[in-house]
């Protein structure tokens, strides 16, 4: 039997056990057949299980929307990398905050209107505040670009 190390783990650094298969299979289905050829650069099993780490339990799909919306700027994987890490950076942050006012906490990815409209309503209040650090904003303001078309065709939008 396999556990994690407990002691001041750095998210630079991955847990003695290993992610299971379908969570790695996740990820490398993240980054698109087209990016890795034209980068030519194939995700080696040790960078997927980086990224992995780095995300530190947040959703892959949060990494596919960053990956969508900022793939102009993609010259390696590395920076898929450097994604990672900065997504789950901003997801444990928005986890503490929700724990602090004791909402529930996120949910993988939202899929009914009600739980994108509540996902902006979020990304909104973190864009209001000024006390929140930029990869809360940055993330903030992803998930309203990700999600802009969504809130017209499900009957939302700004009110």
């Amino acid at each position: 039997m396999t556990t994690a190390v407990s002691v001041s783990q750095s998210a630079d650094r991955p847990t003695d056990t290993l992610p299971p298969e379908p969570e790695l299979e996740a990820i490398r289905q993240a980054i698109p057949e087209d990016l890795i050829e034209d980068l030519g650069e194939v995700p080696s099993r040790r960078l997927l299980q980086r990224i992995h780490a780095k995300l530190r339990g947040a959703p892959v799909e949060w990494l596919t929307q960053r990956i969508r919306l900022r793939r102009r700027i993609i010259t390696s994987l590395g920076v898929i990398e450097h994604f990672a890490g900065d997504i789950g950076n901003t997801y444990q942050e928005i986890q503490r905050r929700r724990q602090r006012s004791s909402a529930a906490p996120l949910p993988p990815a939202p899929s009914s209107p009600e739980d994108i409209a509540a996902l902006i309503a979020e990304a909104r209040d973190i864009l209001s505040d000024p006390q929140a650090g930029s990869g809360l904003h940055q993330w903030a303001r992803d998930t309203l670009a990700a999600h802009a078309n969504k809130t017209k065709t499900a009957g939302g939008g700004s009110s």
